[in-house]
């Protein structure tokens, strides 16, 4: 359930049934996969900077891991971090 329909049942419980009954903060955990590789997605940056023009450009795609490539030992290039909710970040 959402935060919306928590404070929905939350509201209910505390007006409509007169439950006296404390409650803290709404709290949501969202966990969120990636299932399908993404289009690629290029950002052009054109602009003037102390005078003279900049331009730079930076593509970038998305896209999910196959489970042994977890496995695996960080190349140079990747670096791989364990997040505090025992998440991934490659």
């Amino acid at each position: 359930m959402g935060e919306l329909h928590l404070e929905i049942a939350r509201d209910r419980l505390i007006n409509d049934f007169k439950a006296k009954a404390e409650i803290g903060k709404i709290e949501i955990g969202y966990r969120e996969a990636i299932l399908t590789p993404s289009p690629s997605c290029t950002e052009v940056f054109d602009r003037e900077i102390a005078g003279k023009q900049a331009r730079a450009s930076c593509t970038a795609t998305v896209s999910p891991l196959e489970e042994s490539f977890l496995d695996s030992t960080s190349s140079d290039n990747s670096k791989t971090m364990i997040l505090s909710d025992s998440n991934r970040l490659t």
